[in-house]
């Protein structure tokens, strides 16, 4: 399979987190289209119509896909798949119906860095053969892609129960949240805080804003991998 460039006015499929503000070209180029996206952050300034998963789910979403637009999974729990992913099968068949008129199937590029990547290359070469979907990352580059041959076993998804962190360039290096994010960290808006992840740790300023309504807090940090991560915040 390769990646090539989205096409404007084409309808797509997107497993994209906060396409508004990551992949600003990207997402003006979509706004010519009628296209449907998959993600566990809404992005009111996407206009495009809005599936909520569970965080890192997008393998299970894309297997479920699979199992239910197809009759070559077996092995595959539906139920399971659904429930794991919180997306609902109703939501799913919907997702299906709209690939018969999609063009595109685009992923954000930064699950190369999710450690189930290989399963979601799979079963995305396996929707792009069945619709005829051309497939694009969000960087819109072009790659010749090597797929397996068959799906792996399915990895477990992580546990991302408590504090949250996701990576997003900010005008400062603050960390940006909402005040339920603030209530459950329990550090009022303004404080100094140590931020410690198993990849990371660095001091910064917890700043509220009114303008988000998700349990899941913003600040631009190094990684090599997914961009979704557990922290442990102290006030300092």
């Amino acid at each position: 399979m390769k990646s090539v460039v989205y096409e404007v006015g084409k309808k797509a499929l997107c497993f994209l987190d906060l396409a508004s503000k990551r992949h600003a070209n990207l997402c003006k180029k979509l706004e010519n289209s009628e296209n449907y996206y998959v993600s566990c952050l809404q992005d009111s300034d996407f206009k495009a119509r809005f599936f909520k998963c569970e965080i890192a789910s997008t393998a299970l979403v894309l297997a479920l896909l699979a199992k239910l637009g197809s009759d070559e999974f077996d092995m595959l729990d539906e139920g399971y798949l659904s429930a794991e992913s919180c997306l609902g099968e109703e939501e799913a068949t919907e997702i299906l119906d709209f690939l018969n008129e999609a063009e595109f199937l685009i992923i954000d590029t930064n699950l190369k860095g999710h450690k189930d990547y290989e399963n979601i290359l799979f079963f995305c070469a396996f929707l792009a053969h069945k619709f005829r979907l051309k497939f694009a990352f969000s960087d819109e580059s072009e790659e010749e892609l090597l797929i397996q041959d068959a799906f792996t076993h399915l990895k477990e998804l992580d546990n991302y129960d408590g504090l949250v962190l996701f990576r997003l360039k900010n005008k400062d290096k603050f960390l940006h949240c909402s005040k339920q994010f603030s209530q459950i960290a329990k550090i009022s808006d303004q404080a100094n805080i140590l931020i410690e992840s198993e990849f990371f740790k660095l001091e910064s300023k917890l700043v509220c804003d009114e303008s988000l309504n998700t349990i899941i807090a913003f600040l631009d940090f190094n990684t090599k991998g997914y961009d979704f991560v557990r922290i442990k915040l102290t006030k300092i």
